[in-house]
């Protein structure tokens, strides 16, 4: 889902002002990803739909674009990671996302998967074994405090609304 142009110039003033963060490490054409699978998908087609969905930034965690990267660890460098932002899977604006994201689980046949769990709201059969929506916002090496509690804090207290108004399916079809 792709972030309205002026939610994402609201969300990179807030970035430059509030945490400081160099323009040139702030990510462009922000989107919330869906889905994504690592085969072709049998009938998916690209196909680009009008969404409202907004969710405030009380709704947001900042987390290290890394696995398990919701968690501190010592093994991740928070100072080479993008950082990203997550909807907290309770907010009642997930729920619109794993609905739109459900239509691609009809997709999802016995020879894709072979041997993987399907998906659902809560489980990836590609990438990361755990969904969780997120916007992947900062690239590493920005210089934000590796500790993001400080930052996430600041964000859902003074952070802008984050508002979606595309779906993009894009089909990659390989080399």
């Amino acid at each position: 889902m792709m972030v309205r142009p002026d939610s994402e110039a609201k969300l990179h003033d807030f970035l430059v002002a509030e945490l400081g963060i160099r323009r040139r490490f702030l990510r462009r054409q922000l989107h919330l990803t869906l889905y994504h699978a690592r085969r072709p998908l049998p009938g998916l087609a690209p196909e680009e739909m009008p969404v409202d969905i907004q969710v405030p930034a009380s709704r947001f965690r900042l987390m290290a674009m890394a696995p398990g990267g919701e968690n501190p660890r010592p093994d991740v460098d928070m100072a080479r990671v993008s950082i990203g932002l997550r909807v907290n899977r309770a907010a009642s604006e997930a729920d619109a996302i794993f609905r739109l994201r459900s239509r691609f689980y009809l997709h999802e046949t016995p020879r894709v998967l072979g041997q993987r769990k399907p998906s659902h709201h809560r489980r990836s059969a590609f990438g990361a074994r755990s969904y969780q929506p997120h916007i992947n916002l900062i690239w590493g090496g920005s210089g934000l405090d590796p500790d993001l509690t400080k930052a996430g804090t600041l964000f859902r207290a003074l952070g802008p609304l984050v508002a979606f108004d595309r779906l993009v399916v894009r089909v990659n079809r390989g080399a």
